[in-house]
């Protein structure tokens, strides 16, 4: 039997980048709506829990005991390895689920955002595809168009499973619980989530006073605080420096109570090299960006964006040209690969940006340790977006997994290295080797690197920074 905890009420503030055997939202063969996906709200809970508990471990004895992370973290969103293996003592329902299909067709020189409805689909508004949002540029390269959905209201019921929750202390089930509002706060649902898109608001309808209880059981007065605001509004009806003491309420509750747990089980050995991001000291942090719509497309060159935009639409298009490639390159007067740019710098680009998968003959092909793909460690989470304005935040996150040594393929044009020639029957071929670079970075990328050159772009194009947020 479970028993009901509480409510958890979802909204779009983004639209999100969902798909399935097709990768769309809406499947026209099938005629069906790609359902809400509690798997992957987990699967992100999963990924900011490792970091929050990894971070105490290594801010309270100096060690990373991944061995240690994982029992915690089995223990209160459950796991599949032995000898450990049980089901998570929170169960998660959607009771209800109201969404709306966007598609983006693309018609020769402009593309058009549209809302699928019956008999016909409603148009929203045109934008010329040389401004499109980035990533969904991309989509549309090899597809007639792109479908994502809008979430008007998800309703999540939360039930405890008695056998597992009770086997809980109090500080490990508020850990539970300020795992959730971090994930919902900071991370989006589906494609490009860390891009902005999938990004969530969220209320908490707390009708039996569990979470308030619990909060005040383990002393937290700052975990009570928050609980009052959550079930008050939405997250993103909250704006300003009630909006900045939320996040900061909720950053000092979730590392108190995370440090709690930790010390609980004293981790018996480790390293001191966080080898995954991780939130702990001077290696993550969290900027709140105000991004006024006047003032960025008073900064963008070149075609207009359509003034009947969204204010969402405002806000992904901002992040999606603060993290192109080619206006890096061009903001630094060439290509970061380049000799001619130091080392630092060609480093922290590829920080910035991660490090791109191989495209035909050009790509990073070799790498110490081997790496072929890096994500970016800058995460983007849209807080909040209308008419005028909109509230991001970004998450910079420093780890020792990069590589120390690269070798890039340069694509045509590049200085030969070999050439052969091969003949088969009926067919013949010419294979290039291009010169390979070789590129030697430095032992450590700090985050004043990061913050000098983000703010130095956001500022460009019309953000601001409110405050950050440190661990």
């Amino acid at each position: 039997m479970r028993i009901p905890i509480c409510t958890v009420n979802l909204r779009s503030v983004t639209p999100s980048l969902v798909g399935g055997y097709d990768a769309q939202a809406y499947h026209e063969k099938l005629r069906i709506v790609e359902p809400f996906r509690l798997t992957e709200l987990k699967g992100q809970m999963r990924w900011i829990g490792r970091a929050l508990i990894a971070g105490a471990s290594l801010d309270a004895y100096g060690l990373l005991d991944i061995t240690n992370v994982k029992l915690i973290l089995g223990r209160i969103l459950g796991t599949a390895e032995e000898p450990e293996v049980h089901s998570s003592p929170v169960h998660m329902a959607v009771v209800k689920e109201n969404s709306r299909v966007l598609q983006v067709v693309r018609k020769g020189k402009y593309d058009v955002w549209q809302e699928m409805t019956i008999p016909r689909a409603k148009e929203l508004f045109y934008v010329n595809a040389r401004r499109e949002i980035p990533r969904v540029s991309l989509l549309l390269l090899n597809k007639r168009s792109v479908t994502l959905i809008w979430y008007d209201n998800v309703s999540l019921k939360m039930y405890a499973t008695p056998y597992y929750y009770n086997k809980l202390n109090s500080l490990e089930k508020a850990l539970f619980w300020v795992i959730l509002f971090m994930m919902l706060t900071l991370k989006g649902l589906g494609k490009a989530s860390r891009r902005g898109f999938g990004s969530l608001s969220f209320r908490i309808e707390d009708s039996y006073g569990h979470l308030h209880d619990l909060f005040k059981d383990v002393s937290d007065s700052e975990g009570e605080l928050l609980i009052e605001y959550f079930t008050r509004h939405y997250l993103d009806e909250y704006a300003g420096v009630e909006l900045l003491n939320i996040l900061k309420l909720l950053i000092n509750s979730s590392k108190r109570i995370a440090r709690r747990v930790v010390e609980e089980t004293k981790p018996k050995s480790g390293t001191n090299i966080p080898f995954l991001p991780i939130m702990a000291r001077n290696l993550f942090e969290i900027d709140l960006i105000s991004l006024r719509r006047s003032a960025y497309l008073s900064s963008l060159r070149g075609p207009a964006l359509p003034m009947n935009m969204p204010g969402w639409f405002t806000a992904l298009h901002f992040i999606g040209v603060l993290t192109k490639r080619q206006d890096w390159r061009r903001a630094y007067g060439g290509d970061p690969r380049m000799p001619s740019l130091s080392d630092k710098l060609r480093a922290s680009l590829k920080w910035f940006l991660g490090l791109p998968r191989r495209v035909g003959s050009s790509g990073y092909i070799e790498s110490c340790p081997p790496c072929e793909r890096r994500a970016s460690p800058l995460l983007f989470h849209v807080i909040q977006a209308n008419d005028r304005s909109a509230t991001l935040t970004v998450c910079k996150q420093i780890s020792y997994d990069w590589p120390q040594k690269l070798i890039w393929s340069p694509g045509p044009k590049k200085r030969i290295q070999k050439l052969s020639i091969s003949i088969r029957p009926g067919k013949a071929s010419l294979n290039v080797t291009y010169a390979p670079q070789n590129l030697r970075l430095p032992n450590k990328i700090d985050l004043t690197l990061i913050n000098t050159e983000i703010n130095k772009a956001i500022t460009a194009l019309g953000g601001r920074s409110l405050d950050k947020i440190k661990i």
